[in-house]
């Protein structure tokens, strides 16, 4: 009587009609595929009979042993040249890097985006075992690493267009609280600073625009875009605003240091703040350039950079596929930055 055949690859992707990297990727557990894919090959693999000890011995050897190549992407703004230099995004990468330190057996590597010289960036992408990606992706990056099934987690720069993985902060609901505040304390006229291609900034004007318009009419909202978040460009916006004689009375900034340039452009015009002009911002912390202490909703990105290497860790382990969205919580200070008016 002849033996019978063992099972193969080959067999389950013809049964299952995919092909044979999918179903490597379902018994490797791979994120990012079809949960009806998924199905559609494990019920086959349990049809036929198919064994799978020996894959899943080499995964458990590899997750357990093996060194991890993990890219850290920067994507910088044009006038962003060397983004470590600035506290938020170095102390993300920093507490990231101490926490793959004290958690696996990983080499955590920088990597820069250049769009019009994306050949090398993305060969390092493509063969790592994960990324973290921070700063200003386009959208044709992110676009490829949701089609390419790259193990990402996006640090506070996602859309909700792509499905993968971001950590960040709740923008929607911070914006909101901002203009809560404002309108608490009797300011109507409230204005908002926008760059760009800025996603984050972009939700959370939207998310204090609904509030604002709930209170006070969709008039009372004022917004302009900077080209960019250097402080001259910056300056300029405030100037030209400024000149057109509708300045608000009450702004919202993207981050505490945008204050240096407004503070300027008060000053010119014979202004200040909380005088003339009150103010909001987001930031990590305190500049002590300030002139007044800025109200604002604070950062906290080492509890950003843990969390998103906690989350691309089980990704890389396949402990949970489904994309996440992780918001770290903000802690607003109220400064001295904002007019009290009732």
């Amino acid at each position: 009587m002849r033996r019978k055949e063992p099972v193969t690859l080959t067999d389950v992707a013809a049964a299952a009609s995919v092909s044979q990297s999918t179903v490597s990727r379902v018994l490797s557990r791979y994120p990012r595929v079809n949960g009806n894919t998924r199905k559609r090959v494990l019920d086959t693999i349990a049809k036929l009979g198919y064994d799978t000890s020996a894959i899943q011995r080499k995964q458990a050897a590899r997750n357990s042993k093996a060194t991890l190549n993990i890219e850290f992407l920067l994507c910088p703004r044009a006038e962003q040249k060397d983004m470590l230099s600035l506290s938020y995004f170095s102390t993300v990468f920093d507490s990231a890097r101490n926490y793959f330190g004290r958690t696996d057996n990983v080499n955590l590597n920088l990597c820069t985006w250049d769009k019009t010289r994306a050949e090398r960036p993305w060969a390092r992408l493509a063969a790592a075992d994960g990324a973290l990606v921070i700063g200003t992706p386009d959208r044709d990056l992110l676009r490829n690493l949701a089609d390419h099934h790259i193990r990402c987690v996006l640090i506070a720069c996602g859309s909700e267009e792509f499905p993968l993985d971001v950590v960040g902060t709740d923008n929607i609901s911070a914006g909101a609280a901002a203009a809560r505040y404002l309108l608490d304390n009797g300011f109507t006229r409230i204005g908002f600073v926008d760059f760009p291609d800025s996603e984050e900034w972009r939700l959370r004007k939207l998310g204090a625009l609904a509030e604002t318009a709930e209170r006070c009419g969709a008039e009372h909202f004022q917004c302009r875009v900077s080209g960019s978040t250097a402080p001259a460009p910056l300056a300029a916006t405030f100037r030209e605003w400024m000149a057109e004689g509708n300045f608000p009375e009450a702004l919202i900034l993207p981050y505490s240091k945008a204050m240096l340039s407004l503070e300027l452009v008060l000053h010119e015009n014979g202004l200040s703040c909380p005088a003339d002009v009150s103010v909001i911002s987001f930031d990590d912390g305190v500049n002590d350039s300030f002139h007044t202490e800025p109200a604002r909703f604070e950062l906290f990105p080492d509890r950003i950079g843990t969390k998103a290497a906690q989350r691309l860790l089980q990704l890389i382990h396949g402990s949970d596929e489904t994309p996440h969205r992780i918001d770290v919580p903000f802690d607003f200070i109220p400064g001295k930055s904002v007019r009290t008016r009732k």
